[in-house]
């Protein structure tokens, strides 16, 4: 299991951008702060909205007038699917049968 970027000592190699979207998407109370970071250093290395939004589990979105979905879509795609996780995650009905 990959450590979250917020393990990372020093003499570590850095996790990768994609390795730390992953471990903040896991859930957590420093979740929603390792995600803004992940997602911040993956923009940084050039990732995409949508490799963002693929490495997140994030389904794509819906093209809406546009003929292509744009990135502002994939955005708001992500912001969703994060919403709903942290919901599901903070239900104590979630998963009860």
């Amino acid at each position: 299991m990959e450590k979250p970027i917020h393990a990372h000592q020093p003499g570590q190699e850095k996790p990768s951008a994609d390795s730390a979207i992953r471990g903040a998407a896991s859930g957590g109370e420093q979740a929603e702060e390792l995600l803004t970071r992940a997602v911040s250093e993956a923009l940084a290395a050039g990732r995409s909205w949508a490799q963002i939004g693929g490495r997140l589990g994030v389904p794509p979105p819906v093209a809406r007038r546009h003929a292509v979905v744009t990135e502002r879509d994939w955005q708001e795609a992500i912001v969703a699917h994060e919403i709903a996780r942290a919901a599901r995650h903070n239900d104590p009905e979630h998963g009860r049968s």
